[in-house]
């Protein structure tokens, strides 16, 4: 990380750093991410997402069955929100771009 994302945030009420490790696996450690298709839109959805709702993406790996994502939010926004935000998001774009992919799920179990 470099030393400008280390620094301490200023909000109106608040001050702090809130960083998290994120690892999103997808239903029943399907291989979803192992095409060149799927994984290039998982990368550019999760760039989008954060970008939209302030989360300062670090770092992220989209491996074939799940997802690391190294991030940073407001203090308003709980771990529950995040993981809503960054899994629902991503869901919702896949769904809508790779319509095929509910029949590969239904044949990996």
């Amino acid at each position: 990380m470099n030393s400008v994302s280390s620094e301490i945030k200023r909000f109106a009420h608040n001050i702090g750093q809130n960083w998290y490790h994120v690892v999103l696996v997808t239903k029943k450690r399907g291989k979803i991410f192992q095409w060149k298709e799927t994984k290039e839109l998982a990368d550019k959805a999760f760039d989008w997402i954060c970008d939209r709702h302030n989360i300062d993406l670090f770092t992220k790996e989209v491996m074939p069955d799940h997802v690391h994502l190294f991030v940073s939010c407001p203090p308003e926004l709980s771990i529950r929100k995040l993981f809503q935000t960054l899994k629902g998001g991503q869901l919702l774009l896949h769904k809508e771009k790779l319509p095929f992919l509910k029949e590969i799920q239904a044949h990996l179990g």
